[in-house]
Parts: C-alpha cells; sequence; structure tokens
C-alpha cells in the first residue's frame, strides 16, 4: 500500500514537471487528470459538455516485443443530451479499467 501511495505522487510530481510516467524496474506508472468543456457552435445549449477524468496507468515491457498496458479511467460530466435524448440524468460519473497486451513484430 505504501509503494502505491509512493508511485501516485511520484506519478504527481513527474506529470507536473514534464507530463512523463514514472520509470520503475520495466513499468511505467502514469497518473492523469483532465479538465474538459466542449460547446457546441448552435443557438441551444444542446451537445455542451463539461467535466473532468482521471487516469492511472501501469505500462509493463517484459521484452522488445510484448508491451502490458492496464489503465483505469474515471470521468464526471454534465452532457444536456443525456437527459432530452436518453431521459437519463445529465450529470454522470463513468468507470472504465482496461488492459491490452501487445506484441511487435519487429523489437525496437
Amino acid at each position: 500500500m505504501i509503494l502505491v501511495i509512493l508511485v501516485i505522487l511520484v506519478s504527481l510530481v513527474a506529470f507536473a514537471l514534464g507530463g512523463h510516467g514514472v520509470r520503475i524496474g520495466k513499468h511505467t506508472f502514469s497518473l492523469r487528470y483532465d479538465q474538459f468543456t466542449v460547446e457546441g457552435d448552435q443557438p441551444l445549449p444542446l451537445g455542451n459538455q463539461s467535466g473532468h477524468a482521471t487516469a492511472l496507468a501501469d505500462v509493463y515491457v517484459p521484452s522488445g516485443h510484448w508491451r502490458v498496458t492496464l489503465e483505469g479511467v474515471r470521468v464526471r460530466s454534465a452532457q444536456s443530451n443525456r437527459a432530452l435524448w436518453l431521459g437519463e440524468a445529465p450529470f454522470a460519473t463513468e468507470s472504465v479499467v482496461q488492459l491490452a497486451v501487445r506484441y511487435a513484430i519487429g523489437s525496437r
């Protein structure tokens, strides 16, 4: 648990200084925070969206051919079309965790 907190803190500092992850052995850890606003080019505020997102990733490269990426993303946003078209609340929290395993034919 302490190692995880340390990696997150180091990732925050590294991101603030240059936007890169922290490399520990064959792992690269990164943490990202984004705040966004989208405004439609129309008379009504249909399609306007605002929110923020947080992403935490671990990229593991065991060899020149293999790359394993585990990433979690959480987005909190407000979108007026959710209520109009889907009948849902305009505010939503969405989360996704994805695992990608890649094999490259040529080595780096």
